[in-house]
């Protein structure tokens, strides 16, 4: 069943650019619609619309919402590359190693000549 609910904003973050961009490069990239009963005429309404998989996936957790991706229209496609073009990819995560710990520092010192340990 299609029909329409009105017109959907899609605001785009800077923070989640590498979203977008895996979005536009998965071959097949979506919008994310989620749908509210309006207890009236329509019967749904609007309740957010994303380009970003992550949030995507986020709205199908509420339960109260109808979600569904949908094919993201050439306009918005062309859109979003514009915006992500703006903010270049982050690096690929690489683990740093860490120095190897040196046993000597890590050693039980003695106490300190001179002093004695007293218990009191």
């Amino acid at each position: 069943m299609n029909f329409y609910a009105g017109p959907g904003e899609i605001a785009l973050y800077r923070t989640e650019a590498d979203n977008y961009r895996r979005n536009l490069e998965s071959g097949a990239p979506a919008v994310w619609v989620a749908l509210q009963a309006s207890g009236g005429e329509p019967p749904f309404e609007i309740a957010a619309v994303t380009a970003d998989p992550s949030e995507g996936e986020a709205l199908t957790e509420a339960g109260q919402a109808i979600v569904d991706a949908v094919a993201m229209p050439e306009a918005v496609c062309d859109a979003v590359a514009r915006f992500i073009a703006q903010y270049p990819a982050a690096p690929p995560f690489s683990k740093r190693k860490r120095d190897r710990a040196d046993p000597e520092l890590l050693a039980r010192r003695g106490l300190p000549v001179g002093k004695t340990h007293e218990r009191g």
